[in-house]
């Protein structure tokens, strides 16, 4: 279950009509249907008594949709505690990762542990271009940066794992293999692959042109940024390969797809040897505490 998934539930939820839910999240109707029928077989029943005419809640759904917005309102207070706690308490730990990488959202459990347990601890966050993340980590300009075990000269600072991420395609919602029921890497042989080219790691580039191998896409666009690229994907250039926490995996519009030939990465947490700020180790800590650095 992921995040579009639920937006299109919701959509289609309050309007019990997949034609208007579509048109507010800028989707089209069979993708916003796929993306309930997915949930639904998620799940293991049904959201919607459909007709021909007609879609209405079950009373599953509808016992479904409570949970959900009652969630919401109360992820959306967790999250302004969250944001009170970051101004006003007093250890200070500067986090860094790569421009693209959602945080707060893809380690909510231990943002949330922080404000019921941890109310001392002062969590600042900060983006970087993947060529400068771990430069600012040794002039300790942040004291830990959260990035995957494909970044260059790890072995120069201490670090943990945290999880592995699954990596998968970022597609236009439009994309004729998006309609698909079974789709393959194949489909988007057509396509133009976005290669992100800002990152040193030979590892990083090899990873990317086994997945254009694997596609078997022969256009390749290159971006030289991560802000370019994320423009590129957004506007439905091409497609492009992305771990499950990269911000592209959440855009309306685009769809996040999985196949079991593109492989895991493990992500993170990498600080300075010599770093003698408490907050790391505690962070670290609760990244345990929180259910993260299991199962690696």
């Amino acid at each position: 279950m992921n995040d579009l998934q639920i937006k299109c539930f919701l959509a289609a939820a309050k309007y019990e009509n997949f034609t208007k839910a579509a048109e507010t999240l800028y989707l089209s109707q069979p993708v916003l249907g796929r993306h309930v029928a997915n949930l639904e077989s998620e799940l293991g029943f049904e959201l919607f008594h459909r007709s021909r005419k007609t879609v209405r809640l079950t009373e599953n759904g509808r016992i479904f949709q409570e949970f959900l917005i009652e969630t919401t309102q109360k992820y959306d207070q967790v999250m302004d505690r969250i944001r009170t706690n970051l101004r006003s308490n007093t250890m200070h730990l500067k986090l860094g990762t790569a421009e693209g990488q959602l945080i707060g959202d893809c380690y909510s459990n231990a943002f949330k542990y922080i404000v019921d347990n941890r109310p001392e601890l002062n969590v600042s966050i900060s983006y970087f271009l993947n060529n400068d993340l771990l430069d600012n980590l040794s002039r300790e300009i942040i004291d830990a940066a959260i990035t995957d075990d494909t970044t260059p000269n790890l072995d120069a600072f201490c670090y943990e794992p945290i999880k592995r991420l699954r990596v998968g395609v970022v597609a236009p919602t439009d994309h004729p293999a998006t309609l698909k029921k079974n789709i393959s890497l194949n489909d988007f042989s057509d396509s133009k692959f976005i290669m992100l080219c800002d990152n040193p790691d030979p590892r990083f580039i090899e990873a990317q042109e086994l997945s254009i191998k694997r596609f078997g896409i022969t256009e390749v666009v290159k971006a030289y940024d991560i802000s370019t690229f994320c423009a590129l994907a957004e506007a439905g250039v091409g497609v492009t390969t992305v771990p499950e926490n990269h911000r592209l995996c959440y855009s309306p519009n685009l769809v996040f797809l999985t196949f079991p030939e593109l492989p895991t990465v493990a992500e993170v947490i990498v600080w300075n040897k010599n770093n003698t700020n408490p907050a790391v180790s505690i962070f670290c800590d609760i990244l345990k505490l929180t259910g993260y650095q299991a199962g690696i």
